[in-house]
């Protein structure tokens, strides 16, 4: 059966921020998710949290990056604005279109805010998922 996450920004860390030409990629060393097994839809799924790494955000023909380098650390909150939607939540993987906004609130500095065409949310190949034992 195959898996579900949802990113939950809060806890997540961004390893880095680079510019790609027209493109912002996001790399998350750890990347808080929420886990189930079966269909989303499946409402006597198993859900548990932890995290996965790594976890890498594309997104597609970017605007508002300054100082890429300075961008990193925990994160305490985030939010995609895609349709006049805020998604506080991101399934994984994902592709949306159609220009969004994305804000990132890092937890010992400012917020990120990115404007793009599309955001491509990839789950690593080699990604490990490990089980969070907070209470």
């Amino acid at each position: 059966m195959p898996m579900h996450y949802t990113l939950l920004w809060d806890g997540s860390e961004v390893a880095w921020v680079r510019a790609e030409g027209a493109d912002v990629l996001i790399k998350l060393s750890a990347a808080a998710v929420s886990k189930q097994e079966g269909p989303s839809s499946d409402a006597i799924a198993q859900r548990e949290t932890g995290f996965l790494r790594p976890v890498a955000l594309r997104l597609v023909g970017a605007s508002g990056l300054t100082h890429a380098s300075d961008w990193f650390g925990a994160l305490s909150d985030g939010c995609v604005v895609t349709n006049g939607q805020a998604m506080r939540a991101l399934p994984l993987p994902c592709r949306l279109s159609g220009g969004l906004s994305l804000q990132l609130h890092f937890k010992a500095r400012d917020t990120l805010t990115l404007q793009a065409e599309a955001l491509h949310g990839e789950v690593d190949a080699d990604s490990v998922y490990a089980e969070s034992y907070a209470c």
